[in-house]
């Protein structure tokens, strides 16, 4: 009989296709362990970005209307500083200062 590292050819054509059994069994197993638990993990981990996506479009839309409403809010404080600077002129009375509280 011929050896080969002391196995026969029929032995090593036995540890082959046992090798080759349980790489195959390996990857059949990662296969369904992806389709059974991986999938699923995808899918929620879209929803999730979908949400964060509408989220941050929320969040930019508030910013923006928020922005305005303090547009607004500054035009009418620069407004009340003037008339209230004119009332003081008017009757001669002195303004703190700013720095001044």
């Amino acid at each position: 009989m011929h050896t080969f590292l002391g196995f026969t050819i029929g032995e090593w054509a036995a540890i082959i296709a046992i090798v080759s059994g349980v790489f195959a069994g390996l990857n059949h197993m990662l296969k369904s362990f992806k389709d059974s638990i991986m999938e699923p993990f995808n899918e929620q981990m879209n929803n999730l970005s979908k949400s964060i996506d509408k989220l941050t479009e929320s969040s930019v839309h508030e910013h923006h209307v928020f922005d305005r409403r303090l547009d607004k809010h500054d035009n009418m404080l620069v407004r009340h500083e003037a008339e209230i600077g004119f009332l003081y002129d008017k009757n001669g009375l002195k303004r703190r200062k700013n720095d001044e509280d």
